[in-house]
């Protein structure tokens, strides 16, 4: 056999095995719910490395950013 035929043997039997792996559907778009605003998310949680059990939620400032409610420093 040719390169090219074995090429394009591959290729098929390659694009079956993908198809028969795959989910069978009813062929209807499902909408995923939309992302909340930065506005309604809760504040993220600090964790602390020396002690694993401290974790706590950091407080929003006024320009909108997040901070450690213990040390004052910004949280990421």
């Amino acid at each position: 056999m040719k390169t090219s035929q074995l090429v394009i043997i591959s290729l098929f039997v390659t694009s079956i095995l993908a198809a028969a792996g795959c989910e069978k559907t009813d062929g209807e778009v499902v909408l995923k719910e939309p992302r909340k605003e930065l506005g309604e998310m809760p504040p993220p949680m600090i964790w602390d490395a020396s002690d694993p059990d401290k974790s706590r939620r950091a407080t929003r400032e006024r320009d909108g950013s997040y901070s450690d409610p213990h040390t004052g420093l910004p949280a990421k």
